[in-house]
């Protein structure tokens, strides 16, 4: 993940060529380091779509979000570290 923007902004991007099935993912560093391992937070924010933003955990277990992409294509995957609770959104690569 990249630093962008603001001082506690992430985004990375994955380009997904078949669209026929959800992405599970969490979002991590390198080493795992504990604090380190974002989920998601409720089981209500487990699903993420265009435009909805959901709550983060910072020591997900078994967590993953999921994503079901509308079409192939680029998607960038934001984590915003700037209130509180760490906050995840997708949004289609211009």
């Amino acid at each position: 993940m990249q630093q962008v923007g603001s001082a506690n902004l992430y985004r990375t991007e994955i380009e997904i060529k078949n669209a026929s099935f959800p992405i599970n993912f969490k979002l991590v560093d390198v080493n795992y380091t504990p604090g380190s391992n974002f989920g998601y937070l409720n089981p209500t924010d487990r699903v993420i779509t265009m435009g909805r933003v959901v709550k983060a955990t910072p020591d997900a277990v078994k967590e993953n979000f999921e994503f079901m992409p509308p079409a192939p294509g680029t998607y960038q995957i934001f984590l915003d570290l700037d209130g509180k609770t760490p906050m995840v959104f997708i949004s289609k690569a211009i």
